[in-house]
């Protein structure tokens, strides 16, 4: 039997990946997840500040404004 290839499959997983954010994605677990990413010993409060700069920028939706407020809180260190 022949191995079926979807037309994706060779794409990399940011052109793959779906846009966030979705009705079931939480502002909550996006911060934990960046959280929980972060290198040990990482300047949170400096990494907070770029990720707020960068959110800045983006979108106004909801769910991004409130991701921004978590991030605002971790900047404050």
């Amino acid at each position: 039997m022949g191995t079926y290839m979807r037309p994706d499959m060779f794409k990399g997983r940011a052109e793959r990946a779906p846009a966030w954010p979705s009705p079931k994605t939480q502002p909550e677990d996006v911060f934990l997840a960046w959280l929980l990413e972060l290198p040990h010993g990482a300047d949170v409060k400096a990494a907070a500040e770029r990720e707020v700069a960068r959110l800045d920028r983006a979108s106004a939706s909801p769910a991004i404004r409130r991701l921004l407020e978590l991030m605002r809180e971790a900047a404050k260190g």
